[in-house]
């Protein structure tokens, strides 16, 4: 089935058919018998937004951080066009920084920085508002493993182009050792099909593994 963030997503290319899925499965996921809050770091064009809206209108409230009021204006409406303003607010603000918003939140997507070191402190600083049993999502999955897989205990998917996992499926905050910042590879063995480096971390073999999955020769 088709919606706006499906358009969206096609014309502007920023996510995939199987993203927005993936951001709709999780939304059906979420309770029905209370309001339910979404975090939407980095709002673009809206397309995250009206992945979300496409699954559910009613008890939902979509709190999106773009440091860009131009950017933020198209997608806020984005969102008014399809009928959801009541139901959307946006902060204009750094997405790596808290924003006014509520603490305790049902699901987190991050798309705003897309580096392994912007999602790393994006991760740090909302993480520890998600409730047990809320869902993570991370855009650019290639770009950003590095920060998901060092601060996650990775139970979840590659989905698409992105990353989708649950709290209560073992999402811990493991900040990296600040000692660590200059420690090199230390001798451990390369991806043996392009050369990549690992990381320093104490979660290489699971960037290793992770990395084999969606690298290319």
């Amino acid at each position: 089935m088709t919606c706006p963030a499906h358009a969206l997503a096609a014309t502007r290319g920023m996510l995939t058919k199987e993203d927005v899925d993936a951001i709709g499965k999780m939304v059906g996921e979420l309770p029905t018998d209370r309001d339910v809050i979404v975090i939407d770091l980095g709002l673009g064009s809206g397309t995250t937004a009206l992945a979300v809206f496409a699954e559910r209108t009613s008890r939902i409230h979509i709190y999106s951080v773009d440091n860009n009021p131009d950017v933020a204006y198209w997608g806020a409406l984005a969102v008014e066009n399809i009928g959801q303003k009541d139901n959307h607010s946006v902060l204009i603000g750094d997405s790596r920084r808290v924003q006014d918003a509520p603490k305790d939140v049902d699901l987190l997507l991050v798309d705003a920085i897309n580096t392994s070191e912007g999602v790393t402190e994006e991760l740090l600083a909302w993480l520890p508002l998600l409730r047990d049993g809320g869902f993570v999502w991370v855009n650019n999955y290639v770009d950003t493993f590095d920060a998901v897989e060092s601060l996650i205990n990775l139970q979840g998917d590659v989905v698409g182009r992105g990353w989708a996992g649950r709290k209560e499926d073992g999402l811990i905050i493991d900040p990296p050792d600040p000692e660590e910042k200059e420690i090199t590879s230390g001798g451990r063995p390369p991806c043996p099909r392009c050369g990549f480096e690992p990381p320093a971390h104490k979660n290489y073999k699971r960037s290793m593994t992770s990395h084999t999955r969606t690298c290319k020769e």
